[in-house]
């Protein structure tokens, strides 16, 4: 997922996914990687509750950023966004 973040904002990541199908999510993984494909933030989720990943992000430099979800997907998942302090939430 692309997206153009600001510099000195603080962003916020979610990983969710379904825990009912035995764990098949476990150990995914969600990355941050600038526009020449440098990982600047990462973080994995267990496969202990829905809210498999909270990552806080703040870029030095305003630019395209792409949201990366390694792992074994095999339930489906969803990543949502916010500025820290934002009433909001993306998906």
């Amino acid at each position: 997922m692309k997206l153009g973040l600001l510099a000195g904002r603080t962003y916020q990541f979610w990983l969710t996914f379904p825990t009912e199908n035995g764990g098949a999510n476990d150990r995914l993984a969600l990355r941050i990687v600038d526009a020449h494909g440098s990982l600047v933030a990462s973080g994995s989720a267990p496969n202990t509750n829905e809210l498999g990943c909270i990552l806080q992000f703040s870029p030095a430099l305003t630019g395209a950023y792409f949201v990366e979800v390694g792992g074994d997907p095999a339930g489906g998942y969803t990543v949502a966004y916010a500025v820290k302090g934002a009433s909001s939430i993306r998906l």
